[in-house]
């Protein structure tokens, strides 16, 4: 069911006007249905099973943890990151499980964002932010058709909060509607005009030799992958925040001008911001406070912190894909998170606050900053489409250019 199919504009009008007639008890299963609807169409029959059985673990752990089971979290969590892996049959797995018991049918789209939503409830759970996850309610979370395939990733208390405010009588104002029926409309030009047209100039010769290729054609190809990303991410998310949002369940903001991001932390609060603070809270902050407490020095502060960026970085590449080369990506990601707080802490050492302060206000400061991160984002994104032996080769090409 593609976004701009009369499937998907059926159903979608379809859970609008349910949403706004239909009594909340009503509704809920009438989205469950129209949610299910969805992800049939995307998915096969074994992976259909796959995905709800993964669905329904992850919600047994849940109640275990909302009775105070305090094994229920970490149990929960390996045995979901390992039937993840297996079901995404990560490439590392063929050096470690029999082949024969290696298998593509379970790798479903949209698993990498159910793991981190089902992760979530989990870990909030077993903490007590979560009081409670009524199972009709963490089925339409979990498989909401808006955010299933590609996020962005809304949090269950957000949405929680959403479907018990809107109430059975909400009230529809016209502008509002019109605006977000227009976003729709813009989301589905930059995902199905300007994607699909940059999409003609993003194909590579698997088989290709970048030791042949200009570096100048290679730091183009970068540019147009990283505007064809953005196209299709961010018109996607246009499309589904809209659809969200006139029934009353809005998806969170995913973008907000990436290609003017000063450094590469503040491109990845600009670019998938909901994974972004996702990893924050899950994986940056755990491994940050567990160290501290581990090793308690002043001193080791910054190399503990520099760490956990590289582990967060690391995370988020192996989320993004299954192969060698999206591990470099977030190894390349982690090397320019590192880059960028080494050069933070010397400013802050070897500067004046006041010099700092006007360093980051000069225009051609700014400028230079935003030209260096367009660039190393735009190389970073070379990773999600060329091989990792090819990546070798456009690696050692700019070594030798440098």
């Amino acid at each position: 069911m593609p976004l701009i199919s009369l499937q998907f504009i059926a159903l979608s009008v379809v859970a609008i006007l349910c949403s706004a007639v239909l009594p909340r008890r009503i509704w809920a299963g009438v989205f469950l249905l129209l949610n299910l609807v969805f992800v049939f169409s995307h998915l096969t029959r074994i992976g259909m099973a796959s995905t709800l059985a993964f669905c329904a673990v992850g919600y047994g752990f849940i109640r275990l943890a909302l009775q105070g089971k305090r094994w229920a979290v970490p149990a929960g969590a390996v045995v979901l990151v390992t039937a993840f892996l297996f079901m995404r049959n990560y490439a590392f797995l063929s050096f470690v499980v029999p082949r024969q018991l290696l298998t593509n049918v379970l790798a479903t789209v949209g698993l990498s964002f159910l793991l981190f939503r089902v992760l979530h409830v989990l870990i909030d759970a077993g903490a007590g932010a979560i009081e409670s996850c009524p199972p009709l309610l963490y089925a339409n979370y979990t498989l909401n058709f808006t955010t299933f395939l590609i996020g962005p990733l809304q949090r269950f208390e957000d949405f929680s909060r959403q479907w018990n405010e809107a109430g059975e009588n909400r009230q529809l104002v016209f502008s509002e509607q019109l605006v977000l029926v227009n976003r729709i409309l813009r989301g589905m030009v930059k995902k199905f005009v300007l994607a699909e047209y940059l999409s003609a100039y993003i194909a590579t010769v698997p088989t290709l030799n970048f030791h042949s290729v200009p570096i100048s054609a290679i730091l183009i190809k970068g540019y147009v992958y990283y505007l064809y990303l953005y196209c299709d991410f961010s018109g996607y998310c246009d499309i589904v925040i809209g659809v969200g949002a006139l029934m009353g369940l809005r998806p969170p903001e995913n973008f907000n001008f990436p290609f003017l991001a000063r450094n590469m932390a503040e491109f990845w609060l600009r670019v998938h911001r909901s994974l972004t603070e996702w990893l924050t809270d899950y994986v940056f902050t755990p491994a940050y406070a567990a160290s501290l407490r581990r090793w308690p020095s002043r001193e080791l502060a910054f190399p503990i912190l520099l760490c956990a960026v590289m582990i967060t970085m690391i995370v988020s590449g192996l989320w993004h894909g299954t192969t060698a080369s999206f591990l470099i990506f977030g190894v390349i990601h982690g090397c320019f998170m590192i880059a960028y707080r080494l050069y933070e802490r010397g400013l802050k050492i070897y500067f004046p606050a006041a010099t700092v302060a006007a360093l980051t206000k000069n225009p051609l400061i700014i400028g230079i900053s935003i030209f260096l991160t367009f660039n190393a984002a735009s190389l970073g994104y070379l990773c999600f489409t060329l091989s990792g032996r090819q990546l070798a080769q456009v690696g050692a090409k700019l070594l030798h250019v440098l």
